[in-house]
């Protein structure tokens, strides 16, 4: 549920900056290499970009390391109707060699090699991965959970949709 809370603070922290905001300043190379890329195969089975999403990483509490997810919307997962899942999509990476490659992730939503978790409210429009690429081949870094917007910081700072 952590992890729900986690993608739904981002998703409304990157949401309530301002069009004025964003022209204003660039946005810093360390968040753009927390952002990957979905493809998925169209009605001819060619790759075609899908969405995007983010990478975060939850601390370990009895450890130093990170449990890293992929964070994407969940329709993004879902045949265009919104009826059914797809059976899987392709996660674009760059490369610390300067190009990029498709990583392929199955969709599991049960059973023990489960692979994408949602919330239970179907009206919550977020996916969770957990995944963590090669960090020896690809270019990417992830959110960590301090830099995430809690609950009661929603509270606290009136922050609300829109």
């Amino acid at each position: 549920m952590k992890t729900f809370c986690t993608g739904i603070a981002i998703a409304f922290m990157l949401s309530a900056v301002s069009q004025t905001q964003l022209h204003a300043a660039s946005v810093p190379p360390e968040i753009k290499t927390t952002v990957a890329f979905v493809y998925v195969l169209d009605k001819k089975g060619e790759k075609a970009p899908n969405g995007t999403g983010f990478f975060v990483g939850v601390k370990d509490p009895n450890k130093k390391d990170y449990f890293v997810y992929f964070v994407t919307a969940k329709h993004v997962l879902q045949t265009p109707d919104r009826k059914a899942w797809l059976p899987g999509f392709f996660l674009r990476l760059n490369k610390k060699d300067g190009t990029s490659d498709e990583v392929p992730v199955p969709i599991i939503l049960r059973g023990t090699n489960k692979t994408v978790y949602i919330h239970d409210d179907s009206t919550v429009d977020l996916a969770v991965i957990p995944m963590l690429p090669k960090e020896d081949i690809f270019d990417f870094k992830f959110l960590p959970d301090s830099m995430l917007t809690t609950k009661e910081d929603f509270k606290q700072l009136n922050i609300r949709e829109g």
